[in-house]
């Protein structure tokens, strides 16, 4: 059976987030305007060990990101 030529690709990816949550995980910011997809994708990444911080618009997604920016130069 072929195998998806994409599935080296992923196992690399993987391998590479793993690597760099080690220690802390790392934060994903979903910027999405309806609250029931906000919270299925919330549920499903922090599942995988991700934090997550929401955003409900593009106006907010800016104001996070840049808060999210200038706290990681904080540390």
């Amino acid at each position: 059976m072929a195998q998806d030529s994409s599935t080296p690709k992923l196992a690399a990816r993987d391998r590479a987030l793993k690597k760099a949550r080690r220690g802390k995980p790392a934060t994903i910011l979903v910027a999405e305007d309806d609250a029931d997809i906000r919270l299925m994708m919330r549920t499903l990444l922090e599942m995988k060990g991700y934090r997550v911080v929401e955003a409900s618009d593009g106006q907010e997604t800016i104001d996070v990101a840049k808060e999210l920016r200038q706290i990681g130069r904080a540390h």
